[in-house]
């Protein structure tokens, strides 16, 4: 959900001004598409987003590519490969927080836009995606899936990577259901009950990154 609609009503002034519209319509659509050769090795990703990079605004002085740098960034570094972003038709839709001088927030907003892009549908698209990544930190899965679960797929990464912790999300609720996924899976992992907050989330991947960082220097 970074874009959002700009064209806020002003009724003071009596007309349309830029800024966040709560009300308006957004696209939130993103097509990405590989190039990948004969192996099946990626050699670059291409994004189609439509969102005007307009995260930064007067109060920024610095050159920046604002929010498709840190997009760039994040791809570039799990694929290794180059990333083009081809901008949508973008017309009334710029970030949901915009118009700023805060390059973090430009690159708060590229990282939300590219781990977007590198997330799946389905268990088999995961496990393709995991294929043509270089590097995963964490895997963020929902229980129930088509083709595969989130049992499933966790069980198969941890089986290429033993180390690479997991975090299921769940609707079901009772202890039985925290047995049963302890007992099906061996690594690291951590089951969250939805409705699940951003910041749950966010404290919940943090904790299970530092343990393994922890972990890995002992």
């Amino acid at each position: 959900n970074l874009a959002a609609n700009r064209d806020y009503w002003d009724a003071d002034a009596q007309q349309y001004v830029c800024g966040f519209n709560p009300v308006g319509a957004a696209d939130d659509t993103v097509f990405v598409a590989r190039v990948t050769n004969a192996k099946g090795t990626c050699l670059a990703t291409i994004v189609n987003y439509a969102c005007h990079p307009t995260t930064l605004a007067w109060d920024n002085t610095l050159i920046s590519p604002d929010y498709v740098g840190a997009m760039r960034e994040v791809i570039e570094e799990a694929i290794k490969a180059p990333c083009v972003f081809l901008q949508g038709a973008s017309g009334d839709l710029g970030p949901r927080e915009g118009f700023v001088g805060d390059t973090a927030i430009a690159d708060r907003n590229g990282r939300q836009l590219g781990y977007a892009v590198l997330s799946a549908d389905s268990g088999k698209a995961a496990l393709s995606l995991l294929e043509s990544a270089r590097r995963v930190d964490i895997l963020v899965s929902d229980l129930a899936m088509p083709d595969m679960d989130g049992l499933a797929l966790i069980r198969a990464v941890q089986d290429r990577q033993p180390d690479l912790p997991a975090v299921l999300l769940t609707g079901y609720a009772g202890d039985g259901a925290t047995l049963a996924v302890g007992g099906a899976i061996s690594g690291t992992f951590s089951l969250l009950r939805k409705p699940v907050s951003g910041v749950q989330l966010v404290d919940r991947i943090n904790a299970l990154l530092e343990s393994r960082k922890q972990t890995s220097r002992a």
